[in-house]
């Protein structure tokens, strides 16, 4: 019998509920046709941080989407403790196999104040010091 493919918000609700909520609300933004159209991926992400850097942080995703197509895993891990209140993406695409996200939260708010994403095919060593240097 053929293994069942889990949508992505299937995917999504059997995460961790350790995760937090803005986090699940960034990557359930992949199942909506354009990135950050959202009103869940527009919330989870500070406010400030969305006015400066979201219109390069949407093209940035949406090239991501355009290259690697359809959304077929998602994996999400808290980063190291040198990292505080970061969590590392894993995302497995149809096209282009599988890249990093690295998120970081504003503590008290749990709100998104940097996103980051990996040129390339997934490497845990790349998405931390994009964490770390966004460069």
């Amino acid at each position: 019998m053929p293994e069942k493919n889990l949508t992505l918000t299937q995917q999504l609700a059997l995460l961790p509920v350790a995760i937090p909520d803005s986090v699940l609300d960034f990557l359930e933004d992949f199942a909506a046709p354009m990135a950050l159209q959202t009103e869940g991926a527009r919330n989870a992400m500070d406010q400030e941080y969305l006015g400066t850097h979201g219109e390069a942080l949407r093209a940035q995703l949406e090239e991501l989407r355009k290259e690697a197509g359809r959304v077929l895993k998602v994996e999400v891990e808290t980063a190291p403790k040198d990292i505080p209140n970061a969590y590392i993406c894993k995302v497995t695409f149809e096209q282009k196999g599988t890249r990093g996200i690295g998120l970081i939260l504003r503590a008290k708010e749990r709100t998104i104040f940097r996103a980051v994403v990996s040129s390339g095919e997934y490497s845990d060593e790349e998405v931390k010091n994009l964490l770390k240097n966004p460069g």
